[in-house]
């Protein structure tokens, strides 16, 4: 829950990376998971809206078999739209960030997936 928080401050990266190896590590979860974030994208306030947007980013990316649930969802092709009152200190600052981060879930899902792109990489490291 620490990567959705509504809090204004950044979730670390290593929380994101521990999402995606609990994913893999029990793959029955990954609907629930998916399902959650996906509720998070759907709901109205900005910040959770991101940071859910941001771990279905490096979920679809990392683990392709949730792309076709995800770049479907209604609330993420949503958010690629979202906007709302600007805020007296940031503006239209945080609905950009949100509607950025939709349009990036969407082409992380048309992406290679993670491991296809990288397989090579050791091929090409000397």
């Amino acid at each position: 829950h620490r990567a959705t928080s509504p809090a204004n401050q950044c979730t670390p990266g290593f929380v994101y990376r521990e999402i995606v190896l609990q994913a893999r590590r029990h793959p029955r979860e990954l609907p629930d998971l998916v399902q959650y974030l996906l509720a998070c994208v759907g709901g109205s306030d900005a910040h959770v809206k991101l940071k859910g947007l941001m771990v279905l980013r490096e979920l679809v990316y990392r683990l392709p078999r949730c792309r076709d649930r995800v770049q479907q969802d209604e609330g993420v092709i949503a958010a690629t739209q979202f906007t709302g009152p600007p805020c007296s200190v940031w503006g239209d600052e945080p609905y950009r960030l949100v509607r950025e981060a939709a349009h990036s879930v969407l082409a992380a899902c048309a992406a290679p997936a993670y491991d296809q792109q990288h397989s090579l990489l050791p091929d090409r490291i000397l």
